[in-house]
């Protein structure tokens, strides 16, 4: 584990705000619908690269993952 990994992994609430910053996102992209920044106010893209790392982190199966690869890039063309 790096020393990033660590940090955050001792830090309660840096946990708790991943974790409910993990479930907008996977909400929001279920529901086809952008996610409010906390900070500017202004709605945005789900966080894919976010979602995806922590399914990777926590040992999702790829099969039950919010964003296969295959989602992912069909989405990633719908948006252009």
């Amino acid at each position: 584990m790096n020393e990033v990994q660590r940090a955050i992994s001792a830090d309660e609430e840096a946990i708790s705000r991943l974790c409910s910053n993990y479930i907008d996102n996977v909400k929001a992209y279920t529901q086809k619908e952008r996610v409010k920044n906390k900070y500017t106010g202004q709605d945005e893209e789900t966080g894919e690269r976010l979602m995806r790392s922590i399914e990777e982190k926590i040992d999702i199966p790829r099969a039950a993952r919010t964003i296969s690869g295959r989602d992912h890039e069909l989405h990633r063309r719908a948006r252009h």
